[in-house]
């Protein structure tokens, strides 16, 4: 028998950043969307609520492709046990934070703004 292992430590957390962006970047578009369509009069796109919306989650997108690839470039160079605990900070920590940082840099953005 081949003693041929798969190490899919760290994998998780590329699945988890990579998911993160796209899903971030649909909730990006959606709330340029909305800040476009409901625009009146002179008003404009960026008074509107939801383009504090669209900047915080434009820069997770951002975040979460700069933490994809270095983390793709990393992956190779660390061992299965740090692979791991990316893994699990990724999901347990990362990812449910992303949620509350988005709707409160959002919140934040636009009280700044009034």
């Amino acid at each position: 028998m081949s003693d041929i292992g798969l190490n899919l430590s760290g994998l998780l957390a590329l699945i988890v950043f990579a998911w993160s962006a796209i899903g971030l970047a649909i909730l990006a578009l959606i709330s340029l969307a909305i800040a476009y369509l409901g625009r009146s009069g002179n008003r404009g796109v960026r008074k509107h609520w939801a383009f504090g919306s669209f900047v915080s989650a434009a820069v997770l997108v951002i975040l979460n492709l700069l933490a994809l690839g270095a983390f793709a470039f990393l992956i190779d160079s660390m061992d299965q046990a740090t692979n791991e605990v990316f893994d699990k900070i990724a999901i347990y920590v990362w990812a449910p934070l992303q949620l509350i940082i988005w709707i409160a840099t959002a919140f934040l953005f636009n009280r700044s703004r009034k």
